[in-house]
C-alpha cells in the first residue's frame, strides 16, 4: 500500500524529508521547547496511537504509518502550536464542529493519523469503531474534558470531530501519503507461515504449489500464497 512507483522521485522526496539543519534546530526553531519535552511529547502521541490502534487489532505497518504521518505533522507544526500552520485562530474555530475546543489537540490529530494511516495500508476501520476506541483510550479528551457516556449522538459527533481533523492532517501534508517504511512486513509474515504449513503439509498449501504456472514464478501467484496463507489463519 505504502509502495509506489513514485516513492523515490527526488521531487516527492525532497519535500517530505527534512535536512540537518532543520533537524537539528527543530527543538528551538519549530517546537520552542527542550528537546527532552519534544521526546517526551512525541512518545506520548506514539503510544496514545499504539494503544488505540492495538484495541482495533491493526497491522503493525499502519500503527508504524500513523507514527510517522503524527511525527511529520508536527515537524512541520511543533507540539506547541495552537492552531495548524497557516491557519489563523478564527479559522480554525469555524472549521472545526461546535462540540470540539478551539486549541489544536495532539490526541484528535493523534487519532485521525491514525484513521488515515488504516486506509493508506489497506488496514481501514471504520470511523465509528475508531471514535468508539479513542472514547474508551480517554474518554475526556473531547466535550470539555467532561467524562460522558458515548451514546449516538455523542459518536456521531465525535466521529465528524474525527473527519475534520483528518482532512487538516491530509491538507498540511499537501495530500503526499506516502510512507517509507519496511513495506513487505505483512507478506513476510505470511510467507513464515506458509512455509511452517508446507512443512506439515497442509492441503491448501500443497494446492497452491501444484498449481499452474508454478506458485513462485510471478507476482500473481505470490499473492495467490499470500490469500491462502491469509484464508487459513482465519
Amino acid at each position: 500500500a505504502m509502495a509506489t512507483t513514485s516513492w523515490m522521485d527526488p521531487t516527492t522526496r525532497k519535500g517530505r524529508l527534512f535536512d540537518k539543519a532543520y533537524i537539528e534546530g527543530m527543538a528551538r526553531n519549530i517546537h520552542r521547547m527542550p528537546q527532552s519535552e519534544v521526546n517526551k511529547a512525541r512518545w506520548e502521541g506514539f503510544d496514545f496511537i499504539t494503544k488505540i490502534g492495538t484495541g482495533l487489532d491493526m497491522h503493525k505497518p499502519a500503527l508504524c504509518c500513523a507514527h510517522v504521518l503524527f511525527n511529520r505533522f508536527y515537524a512541520r507544526n511543533g507540539f506547541h502550536a495552537a492552531v495548524p500552520a497557516g491557519w489563523s485562530s478564527e479559522e480554525w474555530k469555524q472549521y472545526l464542529p461546535s462540540v470540539c475546543e478551539a486549541r489544536l489537540s495532539w490526541k484528535l490529530v493523534a487519532v485521525a493519523c491514525l484513521f488515515l494511516a488504516g486506509k493508506i495500508e489497506d488496514n481501514p476501520k471504520k470511523i465509528a469503531d475508531v471514535a468508539r476506541q479513542f472514547h474508551q483510550v480517554d474518554p475526556r479528551a473531547v466535550f470539555d474534558g467532561l467524562d460522558l457516556e458515548l451514546n449516538e449522538s455523542l459518536s456521531r459527533a465525535l466521529r465528524e470531530v474525527i473527519l475534520a481533523y483528518e482532512r487538516m492532517v491530509l491538507q498540511d501534508t499537501k495530500f503526499d501519503m506516502i510512507v517509507e517504511a519496511p513495506v513487505a512486513y505483512n507478506q513476510v509474515i505470511h510467507y513464515i507461515k506458509f512455509i511452517g504449513r508446507y512443512s506439515m503439509g497442509a492441503p491448501e498449501v500443497l494446492a497452491v504449489l501444484k498449481s499452474k504456472p508454478p506458485a513462485f514464478s510471478s507476482a500473481a501467484a505470490a499473492v495467490k500464497l499470500e490469500d491462502a496463507s491469509a484464508a487459513a489463519d482465519s
